[in-house]
C-alpha cells in the first residue's frame, strides 16, 4: 500500500528552513558517538528526503543515498548491543518509509532489508533476555519493523506479545514501582531501569495497539494496553519517585525538580493514549485526561528548568518532551477541536523552534552526553515532529495505526 505523503503542514516549511536544520544536525553528528549515530542519521536522512520532495533538487537525494550507505556500513560494523538495537529501529524504519514512498529510487534497499529480517530472527532467538533494554529497543523495534512491512508473520508477532506479557510489569500482577527498580538479577543500574520503563511503556502501547488491530492475541493486547495507560497516569501523578534516581535534581532551596524523563515519557504516552482513543476513551474522557496533562504540563516547567539546571537529563527531556507534547496536543485537537489543545500545540512548536535556534544549546564544547544523545535524538524527535505533527491530515506513520494489515 503506497504511503500517502500528500499532507500539507499547518505551519509553512520552506527549503531554507530545512537547509538550516540539516546543517545543524550535520554539525552535531560530526561529534556524535554510540547509538546517537543511528538515531541522528535516520533523522538526517529523512530531513534531506523532505528537502528533496520540497525542492526537487537532486543534491538532496544524493545526500540521502550517501547517508543510507554510511548507515548500513555503521550498522553492520557495530557490536554494541544498544547501538545494535537502536540501529534496527532507526535504520529499518527509515528504509521502510523511503521504500514505501518511492520504490524505484530506493529499490536497491529492498535486498538489504533481508539482512534486517535475519537480524530480527537472531535477536528473537538469542538476544531477547540479555538486557532490560532489549524489550524496548530490540523486541519492540523488531515488532514495529515487521508491522511496517504490512506482511506480518502472525505467529512471530504473537510470540512477541506473549514475551512482553511474560517480562512486563504492566500486567495486573501487583508489582509496584519499587519492586521493579529493585530488580538486580540482570546486573543493570537503576537508571537503566528507569530509562527502559519509559521507553518500554510508550513502545509497548504502540506495538500492542497495532497487534490488537490486526487481531493478534487481542485480549492479551487489550489487557496490557489498559494497564499500561493506568501505569503512566499513576507515575505522572507521583512526584516523589523522581528522587530515587535523580537526587542531584534538588535545587538550592531543597525543592525537587521534576524529572525531565518523567515529563518526556508522560507526554509521549499521552500521545499514544490519544491514538488509542477509539479503544478506550470517548470525547468526554479525553477531555478529562487532557486536564491531567495541563495540571502538570512540561510546558509549565521545562524552559525555567533548562535555565536553572543544565544537566543532561533536562536537555534530553526537553527534546523528547516537547516532541511528544506537540503530537499529543495536535492529535487531541484533531479529535475534539478544543481550542486550548491547538494553543498548546503551537506553544510546543514555538518552544522547539527556540531550542533549535539557540546556538549555545548546540555548543560543540558542551557535555558529551548532551551533545551526543540529546542532539541526535533531537534530529529525529524534533524535526520529524515538526514536519509531521502539525499536519492537517495525519502523515503516513500515524495513518499506519489504522491501515489494515495482511496476516500470513
Amino acid at each position: 500500500m503506497k504511503c500517502d505523503m500528500s499532507w500539507e503542514p499547518i505551519l509553512p516549511f520552506d527549503v531554507t528552513f530545512l537547509e538550516r536544520e540539516i546543517s545543524t544536525v550535520d554539525l552535531a553528528l560530526a561529534h556524535s558517538q554510540d547509538h546517537s549515530l543511528f538515531d541522528g542519521k535516520s533523522g538526517l536522512i529523512l530531513l534531506n528526503y523532505y528537502a528533496y520532495k520540497s525542492s526537487q533538487n537532486d543534491n538532496y537525494m544524493l545526500r540521502v543515498e550517501q547517508l543510507l550507505e554510511e548507515s548500513i556500513d555503521d550498522f553492520e560494523d557495530n557490536r554494541y548491543p544498544l547501538n545494535f538495537y537502536a540501529g534496527i529501529i532507526g535504520l529499518g524504519w527509515c528504509i521502510n518509509c523511503l521504500i514505501k514512498e518511492d520504490c524505484k529510487t530506493f529499490s536497491f534497499l529492498e535486498e538489504w532489508t533481508k539482512n534486517i529480517d535475519e537480524v530480527c530472527h537472531l535477536l528473537i532467538q538469542q538476544k531477547i533476555n540479555e538486557l532490560p533494554l532489549d524489550i524496548h529497543y530490540g523486541l519492540l523495534g523488531i515488532g514495529l519493523y515487521l508491522l511496517e512491512k504490512r506482511v506480518v508473520p502472525k505467529l512471530l508477532l504473537e510470540s512477541i506479545v506473549l514475551k512482553i506479557k511474560e517480562r512486563s510489569i504492566l500486567t495486573a500482577s501487583g508489582v509496584t514501582w519499587p519492586d521493579y527498580v529493585g530488580m538486580k538479577n540482570r546486573n543493570t543500574s537503576e537508571l537503566e531501569y528507569s530509562l527502559g520503563f519509559h521507553y518500554g511503556v510508550c513502545g509497548i502501547l504502540s506495538f500492542l495497539y497495532r497487534c490488537h488491530q490486526a487481531d493478534i492475541k487481542p485480549e492479551v493486547c487489550k489487557e496490557l494496553i489498559l494497564s499500561s495507560c493506568g501505569w503512566m497516569f499513576r507515575l505522572k501523578s507521583d512526584f516523589n519517585f523522581t528522587n530515587t534516581f535523580y537526587p542531584e535534581e534538588i535545587n538550592k532551596d531543597g525543592i525537587y525538580i521534576p524529572s525531565s524523563r518523567l515529563w518526556s515519557s508522560s507526554e509521549l504516552s499521552i500521545m499514544i493514549i490519544f491514538l488509542l482513543s477509539g479503544l478506550k476513551f470517548d470525547q468526554k474522557e479525553l477531555e478529562i485526561q487532557s486536564s491531567k496533562i495541563l495540571e502538570r504540563s512540561a510546558l509549565q516547567h521545562s524552559l525555567s528548568v533548562m535555565r536553572d539546571h543544565d544537566g543532561p537529563l533536562h536537555n534530553q527531556g526537553l527534546l523528547y518532551g516537547y516532541s511528544g507534547a506537540l503530537l499529543s496536543y495536535n492529535y487531541f485537537y484533531q479529535q475534539t477541536k478544543v481550542p486550548l489543545a491547538k494553543e498548546l500545540a503551537l506553544s510546543c512548536y514555538n518552544a522547539l523552534i527556540k531550542l533549535i535556534q539557540e546556538k549555545n544549546y548546540f555548543d560543540p564544547y558542551a557535555r558529551k552526553w548532551i551533545r551526543d544523545h540529546s542532539l541526535a535524538n533531537g534530529s529525529i524527535g524534533i524535526y520529524l515532529t515538526i514536519l509531521s505533527g502539525m499536519s492537517k491530515t495525519p502523515p503516513c506513520w500515524i495513518q499506519g495505526f489504522h491501515l489494515p494489515l495482511e496476516i500470513v
